[in-house]
């Protein structure tokens, strides 16, 4: 299993939501649409784009409950020291300087923090996804497009992502600044070091870190017969969730 699949896999599990690959650094937004592929959300384009092929529907939204993350997948630890001592609780909110060493034992292994994740949700699904079944039929959208129906901020956020067993990464700082750092909120960049030039980081940036998206069910209708008619139950049919499993797209 790829480090993007697993990571997908292990976010939907914990959080219920699906990765945004890389974490943070790329800008998705609600409408956009694309396909999984090797685990990951390929942006092709965004809704407003088919405004030209006939898509006729303003997207609404509106912000969910702010939520947070604080996730170590297994194989992955933390340790607190201060002094060359091992801290077995929260690191104290001093000047006096400290390290949290996160160790990652197993491929494939991760750490998410993100004290603040604002959620920001599409409020008319149903409309869209009926708009999109009608342009289906004209063949200008294919059941295979996914669309972002919510996305997931985080704010200061920390994510390590490991894809190599044995491998580590050091912070230093004064303890209180890495008390922040646990908790998911980098407001002051600490010295750090990497073991391994594989560890992919996100070290206090805001972006997205998940999204939700549906899509709309394969129909396998008479599409010229059909093409007047008012839409059928089975071609507005859409899906929101595919498990843990999300499986590659294809045209």
């Amino acid at each position: 299993m790829s480090l993007p699949t697993a990571y997908n896999k292990a976010l939907h599990k914990q959080a219920g939501f699906y990765a945004a690959w890389f974490p943070v650094t790329m800008p998705f937004q609600i409408g956009d649409y694309g396909l999984i592929q090797n685990g990951v959300f390929n942006k092709i384009g965004h809704l407003d784009d088919l405004q030209a092929d006939g898509l006729n529907v303003q997207i609404r939204t509106a912000k969910g409950e702010p939520t947070s993350i604080d996730f170590l997948s297994e194989g992955a630890k933390s340790i607190k020291t201060i002094a060359g001592a091992e801290v077995p609780t929260n690191l104290p909110a001093t000047n006096v300087e400290a390290k949290i060493t996160y160790e990652f034992d197993k491929k494939n292994s991760f750490v998410l923090k993100a004290s603040e994740i604002n959620v920001e949700q599409m409020q008319n699904i149903r409309e869209v996804a009926d708009e999109l079944a009608r342009l289906r039929r004209q063949n200008k959208w294919s059941h295979s497009y996914r669309v972002v129906s919510a996305t997931y901020t985080g704010e200061n956020c920390l994510v390590l992502l490991s894809s190599e067993a044995g491998t580590k990464v050091e912070f230093v700082a004064a303890a209180s600044a890495l008390q922040q750092l646990d908790l998911g909120n980098v407001e002051i960049r600490p010295s750090v070091s990497f073991s391994s030039n594989t560890i992919l980081r996100s070290i206090g940036n805001t972006g997205p870190l998940g999204l939700n998206m549906f899509k709309l069910t394969r129909f396998l209708g008479n599409l010229k017969v059909l093409a007047e008619a008012p839409l059928t139950d089975e071609e507005r049919n859409m899906e929101e969730d595919w498990g843990d499993e999300l499986e590659d797209d294809d045209l």
